[in-house]
């Protein structure tokens, strides 16, 4: 288990480089300056009623998958309402997608989610919950899963449903027949 530190003890500094989107929460990359070092990081600050919860139950199951070994950022810090986390340099698999690019990213995904799947439970394998391909970057080669206040137990068709809801939703001409790359995309994932 990885040393947690309060965001005072980590650093002397922070400055909020650039806002990303997040329908739910502030999501902010940050720099962190101790001394003369700077590094990027990821500042989440939830929000509304549950905000508590959904910061210690990301922050849980982030320590759990980061044991596991399976790819997702490094915990930094952890507020009462906000998670410090690793800066991951890399592009967002939506953006891959939505471009139709039909590269080493989908054997990532496929990778990523057998491995999360491969975890069994009493009530069925782990699941992501919020499987939209927004919540994944790909990064020096790998899939890193974000986002996982949604994370339960149940059966590994839903996290492929909602894979593949964001294509079609996101491309309708994506499918058997339509295109190709939709057809190496569904095979792939």
């Amino acid at each position: 288990m990885m040393k947690m530190h309060n965001f005072y003890e980590l650093t002397n500094e922070i400055n909020v480089v650039q806002k990303f989107p997040s329908r739910r929460h502030s999501v902010y990359k940050v720099e962190l300056t101790y001394g003369v070092i700077k590094m990027p990081a990821v500042l989440k600050v939830y929000s509304g009623e549950q905000a508590k919860n959904l910061c210690r139950t990301e922050y849980e199951n982030l320590l759990k998958l980061f044991d596991l070994k399976l790819p997702v950022p490094k915990v930094l810090a952890k507020g009462e309402k906000s998670l410090l986390l690793e800066y991951l340099r890399g592009l967002s698999v939506s953006h891959i997608a939505e471009n139709l690019n039909t590269g080493r990213w989908i054997e990532g995904m496929a990778y990523w989610f057998s491995k999360l799947h491969s975890i069994k439970l009493d009530s069925g394998c782990l699941l992501k919950g919020d499987a939209n391909l927004r919540n994944f970057i790909f990064s020096n080669g790998k899939i890193y899963g974000l986002d996982f206040e949604e994370m339960e137990c149940g059966d590994f068709r839903q996290d492929l449903a909602e894979v593949s809801f964001f294509f079609v939703e996101r491309h309708p001409l994506i499918g058997p027949g339509k295109r190709p790359d939709g057809a190496k995309i569904s095979q792939g994932i």
